[in-house]
């Protein structure tokens, strides 16, 4: 994924501690895993091997490094322990603000032909295009 091609970047921080954050990521993760072991002793192996990676192996410590890294460069943070409708209402606003009339990449070029206005664009592509064989 190309970065630069990122225009808002949101973070959603679900506690005060930031502790509670890692938590979650942990038991979205081990649900994640439930929905799809069909076989509970699959479940188990699965839960086994997860849970070994996130104390032993450095998983939990990628879990904070990523998310404190993201907490940085994000344009904002919410609280994701709130209403989901509250929180989607603050992005949708936050989001609207950063698209508001003035922030568009376009406005360098605005009345840039304004001293065509009234001409026949019809003429104005022949112009361009030149003579024609």
């Amino acid at each position: 994924m190309r970065v630069d091609r990122i225009d808002y970047f949101l973070c959603d921080d679900v506690g005060v501690a930031s502790s509670i954050y890692y938590e979650i990521a942990l038991a979205r993760r081990l649900l994640e895993y439930a929905t799809k072991a069909k076989d509970p002793a699959k479940y188990v192996e699965m839960l086994q091997s997860f849970l070994t990676r996130y104390l032993q192996e450095g998983t939990r410590e990628t879990y904070i490094a990523a998310n404190t890294l993201a907490m940085k460069e994000c344009n904002l943070v919410v609280d994701g322990t709130r209403d989901p409708d509250t929180i989607t209402l603050e992005v949708a606003a936050a989001v609207h603000a950063h698209r508001s009339p003035g922030s568009s990449p376009f406005d360098k070029w605005v009345g840039y032909l304004e001293h065509l206005r009234g001409e026949d664009p019809d003429a104005l592509v022949d112009e361009m295009r030149g003579e024609r064989p």
